[in-house]
C-alpha cells in the first residue's frame, strides 16, 4: 500500500505526498490534492522498531499503534479479549515517534494504552476518528469485526486530551444525519473548547454515512450547518483543519 501511495504521487501531477506544513500549504495554494501517509496499526513494522525510521523516510507522519487486534507493540480494542496496554517495544516506540516527529493517533488504542501513551509522550497527540457520545458496534452481530470502541468514553479522557494539547476527530460513520454530526462537534467544544476538535469522518462506504455527508464533497454543507448554529469563523476554521495543523507544527520536524 505504501508502494501504491508513492506510485500514485509519481504518476499523477495533481497529487502529492505531504511531509511538512509547508507541503500542505503549497499543495493547497496550487489547488492540488495531497495525502499524508499514516498507519492504523503497527503491523507493517513487524517486531522491529528500526522499521519506523524506514517508513518515516517514506513519508510516515501519523500512526496509531493498533487497529483492533494486538500486535508486538500494544493491545487493541477487542472487547472479547482481556487486554493490557503497551509492550516494552511499544513504550520505546512512543519515544522514537517523538524523536522522529510522527504524530501519535489514539483512535484505536484501548483504555490502558490510552493512558500509558499520554503519560509517556512529550508531544500533542490526536484521536483521528471517534465518537464522543456513541458506542460501537451499532449492531451486536458486528461485535467481532467492530469491537466496542470505548477509548474516548468519559469526560476525563477528553479533558486529558485537551491538557495534552491534542485534537479529537469527530466521527461521521454511523451517525444519522448532519445534525447529529454537528451535535457531536458541539459536545466536544462544550467539553474541551474549539482548540481541540477536528474532522474525523472515517468515510469508507455509504451504509453508515450520515444523510447530507455521504462523501468528502459534502463538507461545505457541514460548514454551513456550523455557521447556522452560530459558530464563529475562527472556530469553524480550527475544526476544518487549523487544529490539526497546529499539532503537526508542534510534532513534525
Amino acid at each position: 500500500m505504501v508502494w501504491a501511495f508513492h506510485r500514485e504521487a509519481e504518476e499523477n501531477d495533481n497529487f502529492e505526498i505531504a511531509r511538512s506544513i509547508a507541503d500542505i500549504l503549497r499543495i493547497k495554494s496550487e489547488n492540488k490534492c495531497g495525502g499524508i501517509l499514516t498507519f492504523e496499526g503497527f503491523e507493517p513494522l513487524g517486531h522491529e522498531l528500526k522499521n519506523l525510521d524506514i517508513f518515516y523516510k517514506l513519508g510516515l507522519r501519523i500512526a496509531g499503534f493498533t487497529h483492533n487486534r494486538r500486535n508486538p507493540f500494544a493491545d487493541g480494542t477487542q472487547s472479547h479479549v482481556k487486554t493490557g496496554g503497551l509492550t516494552e517495544l511499544g513504550k520505546l516506540a512512543v519515544k522514537r515517534m517523538n524523536e522522529l516527529g510522527i504524530v501519535i493517533d489514539l483512535a484505536h488504542i484501548n483504555q490502558v494504552g490510552f493512558w500509558e501513551i499520554l503519560e509517556l509522550t512529550n508531544k500533542p497527540v490526536i484521536i483521528s476518528h471517534r465518537s464522543a457520545l456513541e458506542e460501537y458496534p451499532i449492531k451486536a452481530e458486528h461485535s467481532s469485526a467492530h469491537p466496542r470502541l470505548d477509548v474516548t468514553g468519559g469526560p476525563e479522557r477528553l479533558e486529558a486530551l485537551a491538557k495534552n494539547g491534542g485534537v479529537f476527530g469527530v466521527l461521521f460513520w454511523g451517525l444519522k444525519d448532519i445534525d447529529e454530526v454537528v451535535s457531536e462537534i458541539e459536545y466536544v467544544i462544550e467539553m474541551i473548547g474549539p482548540d481541540h476538535v477536528g474532522l474525523g469522518s472515517d468515510l469508507y462506504g455509504m451504509d453508515y454515512a450520515p444523510r447530507g455527508l455521504e462523501d468528502i464533497s459534502k463538507i461545505p454543507a457541514l460548514t454551513e450547518a456550523l455557521v447556522g448554529r452560530g459558530h464563529s469563523d475562527e472556530a469553524i476554521l480550527k475544526f476544518l483543519g487549523g487544529n490539526y495543523l497546529r499539532v503537526f507544527e508542534q510534532v513534525w520536524k
